[in-house]
């Protein structure tokens, strides 16, 4: 299912690259094998948003039909019979001028859509009942008009913070007939309510909770609790466990036992513990759990009913950098790893309609993007058919690859995983440009997958020439509960050890050239950035983002403080001295690293207040930085596809312009400025490719420099080309030395079309390349054109007799030439010194 790649395919470029459809949810029809309701995420770049949209495509032709492009991005829609039922994006205002949300029901069967004003708060969470003809949903309980009112009248506009925090309610709509729907409060609850389901028959809720606040401060807000439909008095939520963990993903096994995944252990009663993501059934009537998949070592990442739960569960489980797919038929039989594509499976949905089972699935790898594939048999995934094509356009793009790569951490000897992805057409080249960059969390992992955007931006800066390395530290998941909890009291040192011995065997196995090296990260990604830019200053920029400088300031203001504390090993006046020494804050005066940062406006992940610390130390400092701020956006920069595009573009620049050796990098940022100096000598730096590039820029605004040396330099044709075109614009620079830099061929062409134009150089030397006859039939040609070169250093370039005759006629300009260590016999000589004693005041030199 791969299309391999070819050079002969152009790459793909910005534009394409945030215009990927992403696939938010799937959803099958529940009551044939024929339809699929697919929710996708489309860039309005004319009105600033990001567009939802629901599809109903078919599942054995390329039949769609637009149902709206008026949908929240969640909760996700849900389809009972000829129903299907989300949340609207826009809310309207009602007669009173006020905000009002909507819940839009959507007929198969007429195609009509019937909006229904629900709340002035947003929906939390929503469920058919067990009929065609009831809702359930969830959202903040309001307060009255009067209330805000008096509140007004006394408080003006004083926030008490805190003081107003409230629960949800659970309401009822009654849609037998559309015309007058009915709504009505079933239950107050104290708390949040974060996923909402009835059971199969009708007679109970069950709804897991959280804080009202979203301030993840105590694990007592998170249960699950179920609540009696068919009692003729009002009853009480029955709490069904009572733990230290958040469940999620509720689904109906059958009427008394629900699945769920958890990230921790159910039976963890004496505090909050972390372990990767697992999957529990619970008896709601006897209170009994039973872990599914319990000697799987990866972590669960979705899971869906086979048959109807007949026959188990479908497992989507990360094992390394692969997500598969596994069956299990009960908790008492094996998991069971199915033969799949090799990637990352997402999204896995299940019907069983007339005895006959459908799946359906997001699947993609590294050179195959993300699309919706289906299959009526478990048995078959590798001949699942596709039912998308939207993101065609990626599979006519010559794609970088990947490839897995482990090392070990010398300190204790665990050995660590992660991905390199090479440039394209450079697969398992050598002495590559090197981009560190490392995924959120830590609790995820970087996986053979196809994802892009804003915050994915792998495959784009490996598109534009940089080695990435993602490596899968302490704290990933994968790769079992202990490598998981390495993170524990040690949230940054032993991961960020981990990604420098992973550099440290780059360079030993010669695959990144170590002297342009640079790291990125966004969110835990860029904690670790900000941290690792303190230990070393091997790293010639970094790009970070949402990233953590100081973890008390951090712990006060997040929404996720417990998580924080967790594994810091403590609050902050428990555990001072950690709290210090794993902060970056405190290590700042070691950064050399030239760094751009991003944050979203409205961050409560992590606030803006950690870059603004960033920013302030750095232009303290005096080190390059630059900071931009995402108006409107949260921690995922989700709102406005331009800050996505402008985010990647920016970065982009930045690592172009400090990503190669840093001593000429800066060397080139002095020179923009500069108006003295006249004279430069970076022969034998190894400056390399991008540094001669950053010089080339420099030259064609550059009016002071007279003479510039470059020899002894590892420099290829490609930057040759950037400084020929320099050369056409530059008329300050006079001389100019290329000896020992490897011109080749398509160079010296570059190189002698920028002499026809240049109307400065006097003096060039471009002694021990790859010139040749050939190139010097470009030299000389060229010199017929040019008016103001005199002395022109040839050596040791490998011109012969044939050469030597198309320098003839450069003597009407030429004063000095010299061809020496050249095999150039007694003719070629002569030829030359017949024209040479014709006109008098020139030397030719053919020693050696």
């Amino acid at each position: 299912m791969t299309d391999h790649n070819s050079s002969s395919k152009p790459k793909f470029t910005l534009d394409e690259f945030i215009n990927y459809t992403d696939f938010l949810s799937l959803t099958l029809a529940p009551d044939n094998n024929e339809l699929i309701l697919i929710q996708t995420k489309h860039r309005i770049w004319d009105q600033n948003i990001n567009e939802y949209r629901l599809y109903l495509q078919s599942l054995n032709s390329q039949n769609r039909k637009l149902v709206t492009c008026n949908v929240m991005d969640s909760p996700k829609p849900l389809w009972q019979g000829e129903w299907i039922v989300y949340v609207a994006r826009n809310t309207l205002n009602n007669a009173a001028n006020e905000q009002q949300v909507y819940m839009n029901i959507y007929s198969t069967r007429t195609e009509q859509t019937f909006p229904i004003a629900v709340r002035k708060e947003p929906i939390h969470a929503f469920t058919w009942s067990n009929t065609n003809t009831c809702l359930y949903f969830a959202s903040q309980t309001q307060l009255s008009n009067e209330y805000y009112k008096a509140y007004k009248e006394q408080w003006n506009d004083v926030i008490e913070y805190r003081d107003n925090e409230r629960g949800d309610t659970i309401y009822r709509i009654d849609i037998t007939d559309l015309s007058r729907v009915q709504i009505e409060p079933v239950i107050n609850i104290s708390l949040r309510v974060l996923e909402l389901i009835c059971a199969p028959d009708g007679k109970h809720l069950v709804f897991s909770t959280g804080a009202p606040s979203q301030q993840t401060e105590s694990m007592d807000d998170y249960e699950i609790f179920s609540y009696d439909l068919t009692s003729s008095s009002p009853p009480k939520p029955v709490l069904l466990m009572k733990n230290h963990v958040s469940e999620q993903n509720l689904k109906r096994l059958n009427n008394d036992t629900i699945l769920f995944t958890v990230e921790g252990d159910v039976s963890n009663e004496s505090g909050y513990h972390e372990n990767q993501e697992r999957l529990y059934s619970l008896n709601i009537t006897n209170g009994h759990v039973d872990r599914w998949a319990d000697q799987f070592s990866g972590t669960v990442k979705d899971f869906a009913l086979l048959e109807e739960g007949r026959k188990g569960v479908i497992i989507l489980g990360q094992l390394n950098t692969e997500i598969q797919i596994y069956t299990q038929e009960s908790i008492h039989h094996p998991l069971i790893k199915r033969t799949g594509w090799s990637g990352t499976y997402e999204n896995i949905v299940t019907n069983f309609v007339n005895n006959k089972s459908t799946i359906a699935f997001i699947h993609s790898s590294f050179e195959a993007p993300q699309e919706i594939y289906f299959t009526n048999t478990i048995d078959h995934l590798t001949s699942a058919k596709k039912v998308t094509n939207e993101n065609k356009l990626f599979t006519e793009r010559n794609l970088p690859k990947g490839t897995k790569y482990r090392w070990t951490n010398k300190d204790d000897g665990t050995e660590i995983e992660g991905i390199l992805l090479y440039p394209p057409d450079q697969y398992q080249e050598k002495n590559l440009p090197l981009l560190v960059l490392m995924h959120g969390g830590p609790y995820s992992a970087n996986l053979n997958v196809f994802h892009v955007g804003g915050l994915d931006i792998a495959l784009m800066m490996a598109t534009e020439g940089w080695l990435v390395f993602q490596p899968n530290y302490r704290g990933s998941t994968g790769y079992g509960d202990e490598f998981l909890q390495g993170v524990f009291n040690e949230l940054f040192s032993r991961p960020g050890k981990d990604v420098l011995f992973g550099v440290d065997a780059l360079i030993q196995d010669g695959i990144v050239d170590p002297k342009r090296l640079t790291i990125g990260g966004y969110s835990y990604g860029g904690h670790l950035t900000n941290w690792l830019i303190t230990q070393t200053t091997r790293f010639n920029a970094a790009v970070t983002g949402a990233g953590c400088v100081d973890h008390v300031s951090s712990w006060g203001i997040t929404d996720l403080p417990l998580f924080r504390s967790h594994k810091i090993g403590g609050l902050p006046w428990q555990a001072p001295d950690r709290y210090q020494q794993e902060a970056a804050i405190f290590q700042l005066h070691k950064v050399r690293t030239p760094t751009h940062m991003v944050t979203g406006e409205n961050d409560c992940r992590v606030p803006t207040a950690q870059s603004y610390l960033l920013k302030r130390a750095l232009h303290i400092l005096g080190i390059p930085s630059k900071l931009i701020v995402f108006p409107g956006e949260g921690h995922l920069i989700k709102n406005n596809p331009w800050h996505e595009k402008i985010k990647v573009r920016e970065e982009l620049k930045w690592l172009n312009k400090y990503g190669g050796p840093q001593g000429v990098q800066h060397l080139a940022n002095a020179l923009e400025t500069n108006n003295t100096l006249i004279t430069l000598a970076l022969n034998g730096n190894e400056i390399g490719d991008l540094g001669a590039q950053y010089l080339a820029n420099i030259l064609e605004q550059n009016t002071t420099l007279s003479s510039l040396d470059l020899s002894s330099n590892e420099i290829g044709d490609d930057e040759i080309a950037h400084l020929a075109n320099a050369l056409k614009q530059n008329k300050a620079l006079t001389t100019l030395f290329l000896g020992c830099i490897m011109i080749g061929p398509q160079g010296v062409h570059d190189l002698a079309d920028a002499l026809k134009q240049n109307e400065g150089l006097t003096t060039l030397n471009i002694y021990r390349n790859h010139i040749n006859n050939q190139g010097a039939q470009y030299i000389a040609n060229a010199l017929q054109q040019n008016q103001t070169l005199i002395s022109l250093d040839m050596r040791y370039n490998d011109i012969d007799d044939q050469g030597a005759e198309y320098f003839v006629n450069t003597l009407q300009t030429l004063m000095t030439l010299d061809l020496g260590a050249n095999p150039i016999d007694s003719q070629g000589k002569q030829l030359i010194s017949e024209m040479h004693q014709t006109i008098p005041g020139r030397n030719v030199y053919f020693w050696g």
